[in-house]
Parts: structure tokens; sequence; C-alpha cells
């Protein structure tokens, strides 16, 4: 397999993370402000009784964001199984032979 080969693949998969990165953002990026205005009025409003808002539970599950983190995990692995781990594995196997070749050819040097 070829460098250019193996470097057109990781520009591919460059791109279809950046792709991906940039669909979420726009995707999340109304909801998230609405959630940080709702939160920031709640925070003021429990400041001025008196009470301090709790920290989040790191624990708790969001259903929408574990349905997202799946589907987004699988359109990746879909992606770098096609473009990324075929050459990749055909430049380790090269690698392996090359070096098998020079150890063998050491050897019979000495």
């Amino acid at each position: 397999m070829t460098t250019s080969k193996l470097n057109l693949a990781m520009n591919l998969a460059r791109c279809a993370l950046l792709v991906l990165a940039l669909a979420f953002g726009a995707a999340k990026a109304p909801s998230l402000f609405a959630a940080e205005h709702e939160s920031s009025s709640a925070a003021h409003a429990s400041e001025a009784e008196g009470e301090k808002s709790g920290d989040p539970n790191p624990l708790a599950v969001d259903p929408d964001l574990a349905i997202f983190t799946a589907v987004i995990f699988l359109l990746l692995l879909a992606v770098l199984g096609k473009f990324a781990w075929p050459q990749i594995t055909e430049a380790l196997e090269e690698r392996e032979r090359k070096i098998a070749d020079n150890i063998a050819a050491a050897e019979k040097r000495h």
C-alpha cells in the first residue's frame, strides 16, 4: 500500500469527523442556548431565595444523548471500517514483512 492511499484515508476520516462534529454542533446549538438560559434563570431564582443549586448527577442517563452518541459511534465505526482500517492493516502487515525480511537478512550475514 502506498503512502498516498494511507494519507487519503486519513484525510477522509478527518473530514468525516469534522462533518459529524459540525452536524452535532448545528443540531444541538439551539437547544443548548435554551437550556443555558433556563438554567441561569433557575440559578438566579434559587440564589434570590437563598438556596444553593446542586451539582448535576454524573451518573444520570439522558436517553437523547445516549441515542445520539450511539448513532455517532456507529457512523464513525462504519467510516473507519470502510476507509481507514483496511489500509492501516495493510501498512502494518507490510511493515511486519519488511522487519521479518530484515531479521532474516541479518541472520544470514552472521
